[in-house]
């Protein structure tokens, strides 16, 4: 991978950490769901059917079976060239943007837009995307906190660790935890739609991957 595009790959991490981080706030500010991991709503389909809660054991089934169904599109959409994956997630995230983009006038019940969002994030999380031979899943946190945690446990028992890969993951952290932020602001101190920040920063992400696209790699399934 030359300098090049190790730069692309590592902006476009950041940039669908970002987009996650942005999208998971919204959906806790509005529906107290996280859709981002599925950890939680795995855990708490135990309790709902003990509980015989069924509206919210179907809704939580649904968010599951949204985001595997994302995480397999993904899968799907992977051919064996490089450039032609680039360009299927320039057009899939486009997809997304422009109904995001379209959700303030489209009134989706609540339900809908919870099973698309997490459908949206399982195929993002599914995206071949590394980084010096680390490949990243931009959704899910608790794996870049083991990673962070360890480092920090090795470098403080006195073993060598490698900066910048702990630098990588600590710019990870800081821009989920920033487009997090800038959900909770868009929703504070403005009348905007979340969703419609939402398409926005999807299209530019779509945009990115388009004009980088000679530049990104992507990693090979095994």
């Amino acid at each position: 991978m030359t300098s090049e595009s190790r730069q692309a790959n590592y902006w476009s991490v950041l940039f669908l950490r970002f987009l996650a981080g942005y999208i998971n706030v919204t959906m806790i500010i509005h529906f107290a769901t996280t859709l981002a991991g599925q950890t939680g709503s795995l855990t708490n389909i135990p309790i709902l059917i003990v509980q015989q809660n069924n509206f919210a054991l179907v809704e939580t089934l649904s968010v599951v079976l949204a985001f595997l169904m994302g995480t397999i599109f993904s899968g799907f959409c992977y051919p064996h060239d490089d450039s032609a994956v680039r360009l299927r997630y320039t057009a899939i995230l486009t997809g997304f943007g422009l109904l995001w983009l379209a959700t303030p006038w489209l009134d989706l019940p609540a339900g809908l837009l919870l099973v698309l969002t997490a459908f949206s994030l399982g195929f993002q999380n599914g995206m071949r995307l590394s980084y010096r031979g680390i490949t990243v899943r931009t959704t899910i946190m608790t794996g870049l906190l083991t990673d962070i945690g360890v480092m920090v446990g090795r470098w403080l028992n006195r073993h060598p660790i490698e900066i910048w890969r702990l630098t990588f993951h600590l710019n990870n952290l800081w821009s989920f935890l920033a487009g997090g932020i800038f959900a909770a602001l868009v929703d504070q101190y403005t009348p905007i739609h979340e969703m419609l920040v939402a398409g926005i920063l999807d299209l530019l992400v779509a945009g990115y991957f388009f004009f980088f696209r000679d530049k990104l790699e992507v990693t090979s399934w095994p």
